[in-house]
């Protein structure tokens, strides 16, 4: 009875997004800024990077920089089937592709193999997902010593204290987040500090 009301509860939080992606311009609103992939540019896109994935790709906008000004082969990963429908209908080219996977569950992505990934994104994405198994999966993913995982993730108490909700990840999460990797530079991407993008680097060393 559990395992049959889970699985209804994850097919009703699926239906929302789906619905959401369809009708609601809303879920887009963080647009890729700029100054976005500057910092992502300066601190992830390292020389010799060719793949990336890009976790709750959404309608694609990340995906699409990732291909057509990273010119990495990248894979765009949403649970939402509506999703993954408009990115494939709104974007194309060479390097790109989308596909419908669900990281909160213990199966690998297809068109990945452990160590042969270099960037792992995850745009306001992590509050969903099991944060230490996400990372785990991130790590087995990555490739040894040069990968990076990319993080944008609004911050919980200056979501609050600027009355938009208390969404995003705790300082205190994040804080721990970037403490387990010897590289984890932060910068901010909006005036007050609500978001912050992270780069959590060399998954070798990390933890150890």
């Amino acid at each position: 009875m559990t395992r049959q009301r889970s699985a209804q509860a994850i097919a009703s939080r699926r239906s929302f997004w789906d619905s959401l992606y369809l009708t609601d311009r809303a879920v887009d609103t963080f647009s890729l800024l700029e100054r976005e992939w500057r910092g992502f540019a300066a601190h992830v896109l390292q020389a010799g990077a060719r793949t990336a994935i890009d976790v709750g790709c959404g309608r694609g906008a990340l995906s699409g920089a990732l291909a057509l000004h990273g010119r990495l082969q990248t894979i765009g990963y949403d649970w939402s089937e509506a999703a993954v429908a408009v990115a494939r209908g709104s974007l194309s080219h060479p390097l790109l592709s989308f596909e419908t996977h669900d990281f909160g569950m213990p199966v690998r992505p297809t068109g990945v193999q452990p160590g042969a990934v270099d960037i792992v994104c995850c745009r306001f994405v992590l509050q969903y997902l099991d944060l230490p198994a996400f990372i785990a999966n991130a790590r087995c993913l990555l490739r040894p010593g040069t990968g990076t995982v990319y993080v944008l993730t609004q911050v919980r108490e200056e979501m609050a204290k600027h009355a938009r909700g208390g969404e995003g990840l705790p300082r205190a999460v994040i804080a721990e987040l970037r403490g387990a990797w010897p590289a984890a530079p932060v910068w901010p991407l909006t005036r007050r500090g609500e978001v912050v993008a992270v780069a959590l680097g060399d998954p070798r060393r990390a933890g150890s």
